[in-house]
């Protein structure tokens, strides 16, 4: 289903976001939406047309609510949680979801999300982030097409009979605002158009970015036309100033071999202009020269109709324009019209109204019945158009008769109540009787004859079709004329009534367009119902007449709309006086006449210069909205991206109180912003003003189609590691995010990790992984900025006028806090061997997935993918590290997702030296005695004993030493002879168990430490046997030697 909505052309736009938005579909399923009773997460989505991030509703103005959204919940883990479809009110509501969600609306083809606002408004961007249940969660959209400011100016071609002669040069356009009303004509701008170089005109298109008026060549009887010939294209520059503005011509597309017809005039009489060598001008109206142009809405082509060859015609201009003259026959796209209704043999397809909304176009066709000159032939066609498409086609929208009965051009004349066939020529068979010229002046002066051109298309905020038929007899006759001959009745001659009409359109059942029928579309009725003045015997819009004079149909055939202002705005004649033109003021939703201005003053007020006015024939051309530069916003977002992924993601707070810059490309700043509470940030007409190459001088806002860089200044990153040594704790600030310190002995000692930001600290973190999203949309969930020498930067590029873009985001990645204690090594208890035992032990662990260590100042551990996981704990243990005998640096790395968010904390761990244990043992020759142990002279039991005593260094845990005899070479084994040991620096008598022999033998005793086997002293003893001589003496034969 195809969704239109206000304004063609450039009247009044806004330009597409720039990034490519899921495509978007509504599906009559959403009709019967239903909120649930128990919301979680609900809110409004609206086109917000004023962009004030606001909705609004009231008498005047109204933004649009629009069906069919899909909005979507997501949990912190990107879980979709649920989700829901805005019904016929806008509203949505998402049941059975609480807590930390990102909201995500999916937008439709073509739309952006509305300006991001601050407190006090309710839209934000199309990623929300919430904590559920929450109300309020809305989202204002923008349309490129729909800005157009509160007061815009309103400019519109005006008629004089030949070209110029007799009035000042300057009266080709005129220009009020859209506020203007009554008839005082102080309110009327006067653009540097001259009657001399454009002449007649009918279409006009405004290209914002540059502030220029283009206008078209249109062929109408007794005005001639401009330099430029029957196709030519002007150019009003500045035409906002009208003291300011300037016109030249633009184009001729004539230059290009593209025939629009030859000039029919008689020239120079244009006050008769009859039939002449040159051809027919009452004929040639509506066949020849040039129909409605519009404009793209990037600005970039103008479409114009060529009524002589029956084509559209793209023509490629650029933003900002070409100069005059410039444009080639390689920008030229031309198409053949549809000629359907020549097939049909009744009539001649004429075609001739413009709409170019996005990248369609919709063009009006009458059938002119002027074949069969049966009224029940008449007919008008829409077409749809594609020009980018593949295989552009001509699609019909909807094609309805013409042969209803309507409101009465004038009252004098009760036939002018239709609508009649194309005719060539006055004298026709069965032409009413009051065509074919009776004499009498005071009766057949008021002559009316009211022929249908489908002349201009609009669409309402609804999206409804507002559509208005000019009268092509009202082009063809002027006040005090003459007939196609030259003939004229009275003295004074002819006095014309125009009969033009509007009708309006809907598409009720959300597929098919359908036509008013008795004051009635899509069951809105207005007091026009069985009027007998419309289709099906009344009419929607009832303001279009002035009943007092009896004129009934008043519609020059031009329409302009400003989006949300519940009113169309009609050219017509008679507004508020006889015999003037102006516009007249409709509500679109009661039809009724809200006001009216007079732009050409009546008739008595400038009789002297009547024969070159049109009188109560069509004065004005085709009216076009002069909106402001539709606002241009970019930014969004910076948050502090926790898990460091990148992605925002629910539950991840805005980082507020940040001030940004944005620099142009001659390094200037031309802006600044600061984040609100959610960490939001625009950049907008309200801080921006640019003056670099522009466009136009102070251009507010930043500039369409500019490079710009989004600054967040200071380095925002931990670069030098943080020393921490044996026994200091990192240990984190309270009431501070980000920033860490060091504790030493009670004293808290600063860590470095602060940028002054003017006034903000980005304290612990750096820039998170940039572009991190895929899929659709994901763009505006990633972060975009990079470290570009110390300043967090985005590069961009805007898009056209109301290009609003919010996906420019900043996401900083918090660095790792945590407390840190470091132990060293110890020596090992029993080999006095130093033990690969240091420990760093890391608590409080908050933004910390994975963690490696380095010796050394300069990290040369694992990267991200390779470090230890540490699954989520907060208390962790770096054991088994090597130490020394003197002090080693460690470098600990933790991470927060990556590599790039990661801290770096260098910690020295203590030397530990080992000293290996050594026993001194003494034994004195006096303390050894030998016994025969009751055997004398038998030596083979004789024993002896003897006092030990040590010194030790590096004693066991005990401190005790144990004496044993026959132990192995390495200390161990053997016999102890002083079970349970003795303390260091006590004398042991051992032997006593008689297990020294005294056999002139070595005996081999080991003293040992008792935790230490390999810590040990060998002494070895020779005694000899006893004897008397030797008794209880220690005797020459005795020999000791240690080990």
């Amino acid at each position: 289903m195809n969704i239109y909505v206000p304004v063609c052309g450039r009247r009044a736009e806004l330009r597409l976001f720039k990034h490519t938005k899921r495509l978007f579909a509504i599906i009559p399923l959403f009709l019967f939406f239903t909120l649930p009773l128990h919301a979680q997460v609900s809110g409004r989505v609206y086109k917000d047309f004023n962009v004030n991030g606001t909705w609004d509703s009231t008498a005047t103005y109204l933004d649009q609510v629009w069906a069919g959204v899909r909005v979507e919940a997501y949990n912190n883990a990107g879980v979709l949680k649920g989700f829901a479809l805005t019904n016929t009110q806008g509203k949505y509501s998402i049941p059975n979801v609480t807590g930390n969600l990102r909201i995500h609306f999916i937008l439709p083809e073509h739309y952006t999300d509305g300006f991001i606002t601050k407190s006090g408004h309710s839209s934000q961007s199309s990623i929300q982030m919430v904590n559920a249940p929450v109300s309020g969660v809305d989202l204002g959209m923008n349309l490129a097409d729909d800005y157009c400011g509160d007061d815009p100016s309103v400019v519109v071609p005006c008629y004089v009979v030949g070209i110029g002669d007799h009035l000042t040069p300057n009266d080709a356009l005129a220009s009020f605002k859209y506020s203007a009303s009554g008839t005082d004509h102080s309110q009327i701008g006067m653009p540097n158009s001259s009657i001399f170089m454009v002449g007649s005109t009918w279409g006009g298109a405004y290209q914002r970015e540059t502030g220029s008026f283009f206008a078209s060549a249109f062929m109408k009887r007794h005005a001639g036309f401009g330099i430029g010939g029957t196709g030519a294209i002007y150019v009003t520059k500045n035409v906002m100033n009208p003291t300011q503005s300037s016109t030249e011509l633009y184009l001729k597309l004539s230059d290009f071999g593209i025939n629009t017809g030859d000039d029919p005039h008689s020239i120079p009489n244009f006050q008769m202009d009859t039939i002449n060598a040159n051809g027919n001008p009452f004929d040639e109206v509506g066949k020849m020269s040039l129909g409605d142009l519009d404009i793209s809405s990037d600005g970039k082509y103008l479409f114009v109709v060529n009524l002589k060859e029956r084509k559209l015609h793209r023509i490629f201009i650029d933003v900002p324009h070409k100069p005059s003259g410039s444009i080639t026959a390689s920008d030229i796209t031309s198409w053949d019209i549809p000629s359907g209704f020549d097939e049909l043999n009744k009539g001649i397809g004429r075609p001739f109204g413009l709409c170019v909304r996005q990248n369609k176009v919709l063009l009006g066709v009458t059938c002119d019945a002027s074949i069969s000159k049966d009224s029940t032939d008449l007919k008008a066609r829409i077409y749809e158009f594609e020009p980018d498409a593949s295989t552009p086609n001509w699609n019909l929208m909807i094609e309805f008769p013409l042969n209803y009965k309507k409101g009465l051009a004038t009252g004098e004349r009760p036939e002018s109540g239709k609508w009649y066939p194309w005719i060539s020529d006055w004298y026709v068979a069965g032409l009413p009787e009051f065509m074919r010229g009776r004499p009498d002046p005071t009766v057949d002066k008021y002559i009316a004859y009211s022929m249908p051109l489908l002349s201009d298309i609009e669409f309402d905020s609804d999206g409804s079709l507002i559509v208005a038929f000019t009268d092509r007899f009202s082009h063809q006759i002027r006040f005090a004329g003459v007939d196609a001959h030259g003939e004229h009745h009275g003295t004074f001659g002819f006095d014309p009534r125009l009969g033009g009409d509007i009708l309006r359109i809907g598409k009720c059942d959300g597929i098919n367009w359908t036509l008013e029928n008795n004051g009635t579309v899509c069951g809105n009725s207005t007091l026009g119902q069985n009027n007998n003045q419309g289709v099906g015997g009344g009419e929607f819009y009832i303001g279009d007449s002035n009943d007092p004079l009896g004129h009934y149909e008043l519609s020059v055939g031009s329409l302009a709309f400003k989006p949300g202002s519940r009113e169309i705005l009609l050219a017509s004649t008679d507004p508020i006086r006889p015999y003037s033109a102006g516009v007249t003021w409709l509500s679109n939703e009661t039809g009724a006449k809200r006001r009216a201005f007079e732009v050409i003053e009546e008739l008595n007020n400038i009789i002297n210069n009547a024969p070159v006015y049109y009188g109560k024939a069509s004065s004005l051309g085709d009216m076009n909205m002069i909106c402001d530069p539709a606002p241009l916003e970019i930014g969004n977002l910076l948050w502090k991206d926790n898990n460091g992924n990148g992605i925002q993601d629910a539950g991840e707070p805005g980082l507020a109180s940040v001030i940004l810059h944005l620099v142009n490309s001659d390094n200037k700043t031309v802006g600044k912003d600061t984040t609100d509470i959610n960490g939001v940030y625009a950049f907008n007409h309200f801080n921006v003003v640019d003056t670099l190459g522009v466009l136009r001088p102070n251009w507010l806002g930043p500039q369409p189609r500019t490079q710009y860089r989004i600054l967040v200044k200071g380095k925002a990153i931990n670069v030098a590691p943080t020393l921490v040594s044996k026994k200091k704790a990192l240990v984190n600030t309270p009431n501070d995010l980000y920033s860490g310190s060091i504790i030493t002995g009670g004293n808290k000692v600063a860590v470095d990790t602060t940028t002054n930001n003017g006034g903000w600290k980005i304290d612990d973190s750096v820039l998170g992984n940039v572009n991190a999203g895929s899929g659709p949309n994901q763009d505006l969930l990633d972060s975009d900025g990079i470290l570009i020498g110390n300043d967090g930067s985005i590069t961009v590029t805007t898009g056209g006028v109301g290009e609003s873009n919010h996906s420019y985001d900043f996401a900083y990645c918090p660095l790792p806090k945590l407390d840190l204690v470091a132990q060293k090594a110890t020596c090992d208890s029993i080999t006095d061997q130093l033990k690969n035992n240091a420990k760093i032990i890391l608590s409080n662990l908050e933004f910390a997935q994975k963690v490696g260590y380095s010796i050394g100042t300069t990290y040369t551990g694992p990267s991200f993918a390779n470090a230890t996981d540490l699954n989520g704990k907060t208390y962790f243990v770096l054991d088994s590290l090597a130490g020394g005998a003197t002090a080693t640096v460690y470098t600990v790395r933790v991470f927060n997702a990556s590599d790039g968010c990661s801290r770096d904390v260098q910690v020295t761990i203590d030397g530990t030296i080992c000293t290996p244990c050594k026993i001194t043992a003494n034994i004195q020759a006096p303390s050894i005695k030998v016994y025969h142990n009751g055997t004398l002279y038998d030596a083979t039991d004789d024993y002896f004993t003897t006092l030990i005593s040590t010194n030790v260094i590096s004693a066991g845990a005990s401190g005790l030493y144990e004496v044993v005899v026959n132990a192995n070479a390495n200390g161990t084994g053997g016999t102890v002879l002083n079970i349970g040991g003795t303390a260091y620096g006590s004398t042991i008598r051992v032997g006593l168990g008689k297990e020294l022999k005294a056999n002139s033998q070595p005996v081999k005793l080991t003293v040992r430490d008792m935790n230490k086997p390999a810590c040990f002293e060998t002494i070895t003893v020779q005694a000899d046997p006893f004897t008397i001589v030797c008794k209880d003496n220690i005797c020459l034969p005795v020999s000791i030697t240690k080990k």
